[in-house]
């Protein structure tokens, strides 16, 4: 029995020891997606924050501030929660991507980290304008995190706003019932335009699935335009009135007609950037000869 014990307590705590034999690691994010992970965390708490400071010294300069102590609090409450939201977001992300890719991604990163070091380990060379520009995943992301936060936190920074009489009068830009039934496909396209981006920062390189996941993504930003393009009343008619108010009439009859020419313009604009870009990603997947 003694002997039995002194095993027992050599292996050492059994869960622990259970773990070891466990095809998984014990963590949230792996050291492969590590770095990445923290890059993005950094920039999407400092676009947060910045983004949410800028918004609400606009709006109270636009709108005057009728108590300081409590626009003080509002504006820590609304920075706080950019914080709590930027950390859950991007963590839940490289979690999913974690789930998703560890049995690609880290399984080859650990084998070669626990193998004799080879120089055959080294990754390849990408081919040509095959390599992903850091700089452009930067400005995607940035502006990503942005429209994230302007769309949900800040509509009404869009507001319509002319002095009458000396008198300042407001309208929505937006009807907000309508506007918040397109909210949650609007933060679908900035998710998804979000993932691309770090995947791309994981990655580096095109490859067919890169490409594919890319077309993927145009698709649905197109098919989210298109759709808010052709909504009738998600544009509040008050507020362009309001606009158009201190306007001569035959100015306003011609401003009136600028949005039917931009629709037209945007409906061939539109596909003919996601073609060109899906086309681009393709071609340069073809180039780098990568499956991921």
């Amino acid at each position: 029995l003694e002997t039995e014990k002194a095993v027992l307590k050599e292996l050492g705590n059994p869960r622990v020891l259970a773990n070891k034999y466990l095809d998984r690691e014990d963590y949230l994010i792996g050291p492969q997606f590590y770095d990445k992970f923290l890059f993005v965390l950094k920039l999407a708490v400092i676009v947060s924050l910045f983004g949410v400071l800028v918004a609400s010294i606009v709006d109270a300069v636009s709108n005057g501030v009728a108590n300081p102590y409590a626009f003080a609090g509002t504006l820590l409450g609304e920075l706080l929660s950019a914080v709590v939201g930027a950390v859950g977001a991007v963590t839940l992300l490289f979690v999913a991507l974690e789930r998703q890719l560890e049995r690609q991604v880290n399984k080859d990163f650990f084998d070669k980290m626990n193998r004799e070091w080879d120089p055959e380990d080294l990754p390849d060379i990408p081919q040509d304008q095959a390599e992903f520009s850091k700089t452009g995943i930067i400005v995607g992301l940035v502006f990503s995190f942005i429209f994230v936060m302007l769309i949900n936190y800040f509509p009404h920074l869009s507001d319509i706003t002319i002095n009458i009489n000396g008198v300042k009068v407001s309208a929505p830009l937006f009807n907000m019932d309508v506007y918040l039934t397109y909210l949650p496909y609007l933060n679908l396209v900035l998710a998804v335009q979000i993932i691309v981006q770090v995947y791309k920062l994981i990655y580096g390189y095109w490859s067919w699935a890169a490409a594919i996941f890319n077309l993927a993504a145009n698709i649905l930003v197109v098919v989210v335009i298109f759709m808010l393009m052709g909504s009738t009343n998600l544009i509040n008619q008050d507020a362009i009135a309001l606009a158009l108010q201190n306007i001569p009439a035959d100015a306003a009859r011609i401003v009136t007609q600028i949005p039917g020419g931009v629709k037209i313009a945007l409906w061939i604009i539109i596909p003919a950037i996601t073609i060109f870009d899906s086309a681009k990603a393709f071609y340069y997947a073809n180039k780098s000869r990568k499956v991921f």
